[in-house]
Parts: structure tokens; C-alpha cells; sequence
């Protein structure tokens, strides 16, 4: 499955002094943040997976990018 055409991006980011790494997805279009939480997408940053391992978040965001049911959920979390 594709990008849901709506995300105008996504990837892995750090806090400020780059000791914690999480996974994004943004779209413009809604001006919608959402990060992977556990088990779930969620608008609080608080709330997102995060290690001190970026080898393993970006493992992560592989896993989800060739996931077609991640990518559903994601497309119908974006619209609202």
C-alpha cells in the first residue's frame, strides 16, 4: 500500500537534546501531528513510543510503512 496521499510527512524526530527518538506523521492539509503511541496514534507527544534507540524507531517506522492495516488507520486518523 501507498502513502495515504493526505501525510505530507513523516519520520523519526528527537526530543531537543536528541536523547529520545518517536515516530511522525503530518499532513498540512489538516494541519494534523500524530505520533505512534503504543498501539496507537495519538496527538500527545507525552503518550509516543519512544528509545533511546533510533536503530529500533526507525525499524518501527519500516515495519509500518509495508504494514497495509497501519496504513488504513493512519489514512482514517489524518481525516479527522
Amino acid at each position: 500500500m501507498a502513502i495515504p496521499l493526505n501525510i505530507t510527512s513523516f519520520g523519526v524526530n528527537s526530543d531537543k537534546l536528541g536523547d529520545e527518538y518517536f515516530i511522525y506523521f503530518f499532513s498540512i492539509h489538516s494541519n494534523n501531528m500524530l505520533y505512534l503511541g503504543d498501539g496507537e496514534l495519538t496527538h500527545d507527544l507525552s503518550r509516543a513510543l519512544k528509545s533511546d534507540d533510533m536503530q529500533f524507531i526507525t525499524e518501527e517506522l519500516g515495519k509500518l510503512l509495508g504494514d497495509d492495516e497501519f496504513m488504513n488507520y493512519l489514512e482514517m486518523e489524518m481525516v479527522l
